[in-house]
């Protein structure tokens, strides 16, 4: 009776502290959101305001061209004018890049503000793709990731719709890219991969880095909590991946292959 009493225990103690790490990552995963779009639009603000900036310049320039033009004989004339065109069409394309800058804000605002990670809905739809590079947006807030990182993506079309919380599985796909982040930092030929499949079943998720790999006798056992091949980690990530995927009706499993290789599948609605 007592070994039983001190099981249930740690049963309980095992679950609270899962439980509190799951609402933690939902948090995360939130606070993850904003801190890439805050990124991605400080850097379309950064263009736009060159851009804006450039406009006034111009439209000076232009004033003053004008001005000489109206003043000018008509041997200084066509000089003047030529180069007030070349101010215009410059001018054009200027305007152009800040529109489409202010245009791509907006997009990254409306995406946020729709985002079913951020304000689910009962039975909205979205897809697996959609989660994959959303997740790669956000991650761009890490330089190395944006700036040092290939990032080759193969999708699968037509995918099957998913249900459930749009957030769980951001929060999978967002450890599984973090994972194949840290194994490849640092490296100067740094590669991730992803490739999406789809069937009547679901669908699936592969992510492949080029980094050490995942030595055979730990393919299973980095799954485990708090078992890390990096002294400076937790050993939580991939643990919590796995168990949410869980929860969905999914699976992940880490295979055979160069460098690092990991499976996602989750049912499809």
């Amino acid at each position: 009776m007592v070994a039983g009493g001190g099981e249930s225990a740690q049963s309980g103690r095992n679950s609270q502290w899962e439980e509190a790490l799951l609402a933690s990552s939902h948090d995360a995963a939130l606070g993850r959101l904003v801190r890439g779009t805050i990124h991605n639009l400080n850097g379309v603000l950064q263009v736009a305001s060159f851009h804006g900036e450039m406009e006034g310049m111009m439209l000076a320039r232009a004033a003053e061209l004008f001005e000489q033009a109206r003043r000018a004989d008509s041997a200084a004339l066509p000089a003047l004018l030529a180069e007030l065109e070349a101010l215009l069409t410059a001018q054009r394309f200027s305007l152009g890049q800040f529109t489409e800058k202010i245009n791509r804000g907006r997009a990254i605002m409306r995406r946020v503000v729709l985002s079913p990670a951020l304000t689910p809905a009962p039975g909205e739809s979205w897809t697996l793709n959609d989660v994959l590079r959303a997740e790669i947006e956000f991650l761009c807030a890490d330089s190395f990731f944006k700036h040092k990182v290939a990032k080759q993506l193969e999708l699968a079309e037509d995918q099957p719709f998913l249900q459930g919380n749009p957030a769980l599985v951001h929060e999978i796909v967002h450890r599984l890219l973090e994972n194949a982040l840290e194994a490849v930092r640092g490296r100067e030929d740094a590669l991730i991969t992803g490739t999406t499949f789809a069937n009547e079943a679901g669908v699936e998720l592969v992510l492949r880095d080029n980094g050490p790999g995942v030595a055979q006798r730990d393919r299973e056992r980095i799954f485990a909590p708090f078992f890390t091949t990096r002294p400076e980690h937790l050993g939580l990530g991939l643990f919590l991946a796995r168990k949410l995927a869980g929860e969905l009706g999914g699976e992940i499993s880490c295979l055979a292959g160069a460098g690092g290789v990991f499976k996602l599948r989750l049912p499809a609605g």
